[in-house]
């Protein structure tokens, strides 16, 4: 039968969904030596404030990580978990997608990359080869949260139509779902305006501001 290989995780803040998919790429990594994994997010500036800070506090013992030109860790057995940027602003064809070979991608808030770069990562995930019996699953991890994107279209509208099938999987992930958020940031968070309480902590897809929809959507 057919298998999974595109995984989304995500529908709000503080679901805990990027140490989640980050934590299931290092198990690979240490799983498959010399195996190659891609973070893409849309600016680097924007990778080395969220993604690389998450990773920092997951990293395993011995890994050792190059800032420059782009972020990359490497693990003792040869891995590589590199953070590649998409910046489509300044590389409309994505051209630096060219030639690059990897085992898998996760795409951090994918309601931020252009579907371009989604259609990318399918053309290139599995592209780095290994011997027989060393070669790992060719996976496209994903993180969201609620938007009227690509994202919603691929994942989530086929999920709450109970027609999401294989080689798709969607799992919702909900501040609630996080043991490790703290009673300030829920005090904070009941301060929020309504829209953007069901929007961004309860997972709401549908919450909108009918005055200033582009704000949320934004």
């Amino acid at each position: 039968g057919v298998g999974l290989r595109y995984f989304a995780y995500g529908g709000s803040i503080r679901g805990g969904k990027t140490y989640v998919c980050l934590f299931i790429l290092i198990l690979l990594a240490k799983k498959y030596p010399r195996s190659r994994w891609h973070v893409v997010r849309a600016t680097d500036t924007i990778m080395r404030e969220t993604s690389v800070q998450s990773f920092l506090k997951l990293a395993p013992a011995g890994v050792t990580i190059r800032y420059s030109p782009m972020v990359r860790a490497t693990f003792p057995n040869g891995s590589t978990l590199t953070f590649f940027s998409e910046n489509i602003s300044a590389d409309r064809d994505l051209k630096r997608f060219l030639g690059l070979e990897t085992n898998g991608f996760l795409i951090e808030q994918a309601e931020e990359i252009d579907e371009k770069t989604w259609e990318k990562t399918k053309q290139r995930v599995g592209s780095w080869t290994l011997p027989p019996g060393q070669m790992p699953p060719a996976i496209i991890l994903a993180t969201f949260n609620p938007n009227d994107g690509w994202s919603r279209n691929v994942w989530y509208e086929p999920y709450q139509n109970n027609t999401l099938k294989a080689p798709y999987f969607y799992l919702p992930a909900l501040p609630s779902d996080n043991p490790f958020v703290t009673d300030d940031q829920w005090d904070a968070w009941s301060e929020m305006d309504d829209v953007s309480q069901k929007i961004f902590i309860t997972g709401d897809w549908d919450a909108r501001r009918n005055d200033n929809a582009f704000y949320y959507a934004f």
